[in-house]
C-alpha cells in the first residue's frame, strides 16, 4: 500500500470538511474551549464549559444530519429542516444549561450535578445512536445498515489507534526537544494541548474521512472482513460464554442457598448482555447465510440464555428498590433490563428480524427517558425525597411540611439515613430539592461558593451544614455507630528502642495474625480459624495439636481488666502478655495489637497480631549442663 502524499491528505481533509463542515467545526471549537479552560480557574469562564459540552453533542448530531441529507429521496426543504433541527436542539441545550436553576454557577465538568452529567451522557448517546440508523429510516436495507456501522466501528478503532500512536510519538518528541535543546523549552501545557488537538480535531476528522457517501448504496457491498469475524467468533463469543456460565452458576447458588443477590450483580448482568448483543450485531450477516446454521443457532441460544438473567436482574433491583428506593443508577438498570428483554423477545419470536431494531429502539427509550415525570431524574428525586420525608416525620422533625428542631433522641441508624439522603439530594439534585422544607424556623445555611452541588468534599460540607442547622449530628457513610462497644489494644513502642525479641530458653518463636491460614515453619504447622478465633500449632509428625489457643478468651480478659475503647498506643508489652501451659508445652503469648467489638457479650475480633514463644517441658527439664 502506497503512502499517501501531502496533496492527497490535504485533498481528503478538504473533502471531509466539505461534507461535514458543522461536525468538524464543532470538534475545532471543542479543542479551543478545552485549551482556554485549562488556562482558567475552575469557576472562571463557565460559559466555555457549556460551549464545550454542546459541541461534543454537535459532532455526532451533525454527522447524523449530514448522512440523512445525503439520501437520494430527501428534498432540499427537508435537508434545510433537518439541519435547522440540529441547530435548534443545540441552541435549546445551551440555553437550558445557561438558565439552569443552580447549574449556571457551577462547573459541570467538575461533576457539579450527577443529574446534569447523566443528562449530557443521555444526549450524547442519543446523538450517536441517531447517526447509526438515520440514513436508513423507512428503508429495509439490512446489509447497508450493517456495512455502515461496520465502517463506523472499524474507523473509530483505527482513528483511536492513530491518535494514540501520534500522541505517544509527538509527546516523546517534545520531551526529547526539552532534553536536548534546553531546559524549560517545552511548557508542560503543550502535552495537554497536543492531547486536545488529537482528540477533538484529528480523531473526528480522520473518522469522518472514512465514512462513504450515500450509505444506501452499501447494500450491494458483501464485504465481511475476516479479521472482524475471527475476533468476534474466537474472542467475544468465548468471553460472553464464560461470563454466562459464571452467572448461571451464581443463579444455581442462589437457589441452593436461598441467599440474596449481591448489589453489583445488575451491572454484571447488563454488561454481559450488552457485550453479547454487540457480538450478535457483528455476527448477524454471517447468520443470514444458509451455510452458517451454527451462528444462527448461537444467536437464538444467546437470547434464550439472557432471559433468566433478566429475571435475576429484576429480582435484584426489586430487593434494592423496595428497601432503598430508586436512584438514577437503579432506574437506568431497570430500563436497560426492560430493553434487553424486549430485544431478546423480538429476535426470538419476530418473523422479520432486523438489527436496526437495536439502535432504533434504544434511541427511542433514551429520548423518552431524558425528560418528564417518568424520567430517571424525576423518579429518583421523588423516591429518595419520600424516604427522607418518612424518616423526618417519624422523628417529628418534619411537621406540616416544615423542618423543626427536635429534642427527642434519634437513633444512630436514622441519623445515618438522614445524613446520607441529604447528601444525595444536595449532590445530585441541588439544594432546591429540599428548599421547600426550610421556610419555617430552620433556614437553609448559606451555601459555600465552591460547594454548589459539587460531588465530593464540597457537597459533603454543604450537606453537613444543612443537617447541623437542624440541630442534628451529621454522619457520613464511614462514621461508626457510637453505641457499638469497641475495643482496641495496641503495644506502645518507642522507635528508638531495640524491638528485638529475646528467645533465650525457648524452642520456637511463632508470629501470627488474623490472616494466617496454614503456614509450615521449622516442622510446625500454624493455622488461625477466624470464624471461631482459634489458633492451633501442630507438629508435622503429629496428628494432635501441640497448642490450641482461643484468642477471644484473652480478648475477654483484656476487656475485663482495661475496659473498652482503650487508646491504641498506650499499652505496655507486659499488659498484653500471657503465660501459657498446655499439653506438653509452656510458653509466652504476646499480642502486639488487637481490635474488635463486643456483640451479645461476646468479643468479635476484626484484627489481631502477635507472637508466641514455646518450649516443650522435656526441653525445660533437661540439665542445663
Amino acid at each position: 500500500m502506497a503512502i499517501p502524499s501531502i496533496d492527497e491528505i490535504t485533498h481528503s481533509a478538504k473533502q471531509t470538511f466539505a461534507r461535514f463542515p458543522a461536525a468538524v467545526v464543532a470538534g475545532i471549537i471543542s479543542c479551543i474551549t478545552c485549551i482556554l479552560l485549562s488556562e482558567s480557574s475552575r469557576n472562571e469562564n463557565l460559559w466555555l464549559r457549556w460551549v464545550f459540552l454542546t459541541c461534543l453533542i454537535a459532532i455526532p448530531l451533525f454527522t447524523a444530519t449530514t448522512l440523512y441529507c445525503e439520501r437520494s429521496d430527501v428534498t432540499s426543504k427537508v435537508k434545510i429542516r433537518a439541519q435547522s433541527s440540529g441547530y435548534a436542539f443545540l441552541i435549546f441545550y445551551f440555553s437550558w444549561l445557561f438558565s439552569g436553576e443552580y447549574l449556571w454557577k457551577t462547573p459541570i465538568l467538575d461533576h457539579s450535578s450527577t443529574v446534569e452529567s447523566y443528562r449530557f451522557l443521555h444526549f450524547l448517546l442519543a446523538a450517536h445512536l441517531l447517526a447509526s440508523f438515520v440514513a436508513f429510516i423507512g428503508l429495509n436495507l439490512k446489509n447497508a445498515f450493517w456495512q455502515l456501522n461496520r465502517i463506523f466501528f472499524l474507523r473509530f478503532a483505527l482513528a483511536t489507534l492513530y491518535a494514540v500512536v501520534l500522541y505517544a510519538g509527538l509527546a516523546a518528541a517534545l520531551g526529547l526537544s526539552d532534553y536536548l535543546l534546553g531546559p524549560d523549552l517545552i511548557n508542560y501545557r503543550f502535552y495537554s494541548y497536543l492531547f486536545y488537538i488529537l482528540t477533538f480535531i484529528f480523531h473526528p476528522w480522520f473518522f469522518l474521512a472514512g465514512i462513504p457517501p450515500r450509505a444506501a448504496e452499501l447494500d450491494g457491498d458483501r464485504k465481511y472482513p475476516r479479521g472482524l469475524y475471527n475476533f468476534t467468533r474466537f474472542v467475544l463469543v468465548p468471553l460472553v460464554t464464560v461470563y454466562l456460565i459464571i452467572l448461571y452458576l451464581y443463579i444455581f447458588k442462589i437457589l441452593l442457598t436461598a441467599q440474596i443477590p449481591r448489589g453489583a450483580i445488575g451491572y454484571l448482568v447488563s454488561g454481559v448482555s450488552i457485550v453479547g448483543t454487540l457480538t450478535i450485531l457483528l455476527l448477524f450477516p454471517y447468520g443470514s447465510d444458509e451455510n452458517r446454521n451454527k451462528i444462527r443457532t448461537s444467536i437464538r441460544v444467546f437470547f434464550y440464555a439472557i432471559l433468566p438473567l433478566m429475571g435475576l436482574l429484576f429480582f435484584s433491583l426489586y430487593l434494592r428498590i423496595s428497601e432503598y428506593g430508586f436512584t438514577m443508577n437503579r432506574y437506568t438498570l431497570l430500563v436497560l433490563g426492560a430493553w434487553l428483554t424486549l430485544t431478546a423477545l423480538y429476535f426470538l419470536f419476530h418473523k422479520s428480524k432486523s438489527i436496526q431494531f437495536i439502535p432504533v429502539s434504544l434511541f427511542i427509550i433514551v429520548t423518552l427517558t431524558a425528560f418528564g415525570p417518568w424520567s430517571g431524574y424525576s423518579t429518583a428525586l421523588r423516591s429518595q425525597k419520600a424516604r427522607l420525608r418518612t424518616i423526618l416525620t417519624r422523628n417529628n422533625i418534619l411537621q406540616e411540611g416544615l423542618i423543626h428542631k427536635t429534642e427527642e433522641e434519634i437513633s444512630h441508624e436514622d441519623l445515618r439515613e438522614i445524613s446520607g439522603l441529604f447528601t444525595y439530594l444536595v449532590t445530585t439534585h441541588g439544594r432546591s430539592a429540599i428548599s421547600e422544607w426550610f421556610q419555617g424556623e430552620v433556614k437553609l445555611p448559606p451555601k459555600l461558593s465552591s460547594s454548589r452541588g459539587l460531588i465530593g468534599y464540597a457537597s459533603y460540607v454543604d450537606a453537613r451544614k444543612i443537617v447541623e442547622a437542624m440541630g442534628l449530628v451529621y454522619y457520613n457513610r464511614y462514621s461508626r455507630d457510637p453505641s457499638r462497644k469497641r475495643f482496641s489494644f495496641h503495644i506502645m513502642r518507642n522507635t528508638h528502642q531495640n524491638d528485638a525479641i529475646t528467645v533465650k530458653g525457648y524452642d520456637y518463636l511463632i508470629s501470627f495474625h488474623c490472616y494466617t491460614r496454614k503456614v509450615a515453619s521449622e516442622g510446625l504447622h500454624i493455622e488461625y480459624k477466624k470464624n471461631n478465633t482459634t489458633l492451633t500449632v501442630q507438629e508435622a509428625s503429629s496428628k494432635e495439636p501441640l497448642l490450641t489457643i482461643d484468642i477471644s478468651e484473652y480478648a475477654r480478659e483484656l476487656i475485663k481488666k482495661y475496659g473498652l475503647s482503650v487508646s491504641q498506643t498506650n499499652m505496655s508489652e507486659e499488659s498484653l502478655q500471657f503465660q501459657i501451659e498446655q499439653n506438653n508445652v509452656i510458653g509466652e503469648l504476646t499480642f502486639e495489637s488487637m481490635y474488635g467489638e463486643v456483640k451479645n457479650d461476646h468479643p468479635l475480633l476484626t484484627s489481631c497480631k502477635g507472637h508466641i514463644l514455646l518450649k516443650t517441658k522435656a526441653t525445660s527439664n533437661q540439665d542445663p549442663s
